[in-house]
């Protein structure tokens, strides 16, 4: 008999500070996350224009001009244009350098590095390893961006682009349907055409933090003026305003006509295994998953 007990006993032990948390749990509140730290979102677009200008002289760029339109870059060879335009079905297999514009027709691969001091205007069906723009961007449909893409200006994205690692822009990026991403950042972005915002009450208002443990759906004309913390997945429906962050360990679901975050101010949006956006939606700030990303 008492070795019956002991051996029950041995079997218990491991399992009493379970108990006891289940009990008189500690952290009934959600760990204190920092939502508004993080990473510079630039980081790729500004690391690279500023090796290629210490490297790269304005009396570099004329000579190369006059001459051969080519320069060496950390081993590389890079191609210099006043302005660019590639035909179809064009493979670009060297750093490409515009002080204008750049315009590629469909069908065309950037195998290396672009930078344009002038605007691009991307043809359907390219491809891009990574791109640095001072002026705006325009993506032709069913593009993909292998890493990164980056814009001091607005960002235009047509139907089935695939947005790579990381796109940001300093003004604002609008993405049309079937478009994929893993990161984004931006002062607005929005999808679709932009919508008008009906000047009426919320027929809502919740003020502070929500934190939950198990799927959370908000649906209706709704304002949440706080962030909102799933352990799974968040729900958030037509007409929700949420003025803070929404981050969730599982995936995000957003319908038309959500609003994330207020003009002028950077939030996150993070889901753990995935973004899913039906219809159009404004988030100021960053939208990001190590999931699947998709608008449709």
């Amino acid at each position: 008999m008492l070795i019956t007990f002991i051996f029950i006993i041995l079997i218990i032990i491991p399992f009493i500070p379970s108990i006891k948390e289940y009990i008189s749990p500690r952290d009934i509140l959600p760990l204190e996350i920092n939502f508004y730290y993080s990473k510079n979102p630039r980081y790729f677009s500004e690391s690279f224009k500023k090796k290629l200008n210490e490297k790269i002289k304005i009396e570099d760029i004329q000579k190369a001009l006059e001459k051969t339109k080519t320069l060496e870059f950390n081993e590389e060879e890079v191609k210099v244009e006043h302005t660019a335009f590639i035909e179809s079905h064009t493979e670009v297999d060297k750093i490409l350098y515009t002080l204008g514009n750049l315009t590629s027709k469909e069908n065309v691969t950037f195998k290396k590095e672009v930078y344009t001091k002038g605007n691009a205007y991307i043809g359907a069906n390219n491809q891009i390893r990574a791109m640095a723009c001072e002026g705006e961007i325009h993506l032709g449909k069913n593009t993909k961006i292998i890493r990164w893409l980056d814009s001091e200006k607005d960002i235009y994205v047509n139907e089935g682009c695939d947005l790579g690692v990381s796109t940001t822009s300093k003004g604002k990026i609008k993405i049309e349907k079937n478009c994929k991403f893993k990161r984004i950042y931006a002062k607005e972005i929005y999808t679709h055409s932009s919508f008008k915002e009906k000047e009426e009450d919320k027929e809502a208002y919740i003020k502070g933090n929500i934190k939950t443990y198990s799927n959370l759906i908000i649906k209706g004309n709704i304002e949440i003026d706080g962030n909102i913390f799933g352990e799974k997945d968040i729900f958030i429906g037509e007409n929700v305003h949420i003025k803070g962050n929404v981050f969730s360990q599982g995936k995000v679901f957003l319908e038309d006509k959500v609003k994330i975050g207020e003009e002028g101010k950077t939030i996150s949006t993070i889901a753990k295994k995935g973004i899913y956006i039906k219809g159009r939606i404004k988030v100021y700030g960053f939208m990001m998953t190590e999931g699947e990303g998709t608008i449709n």
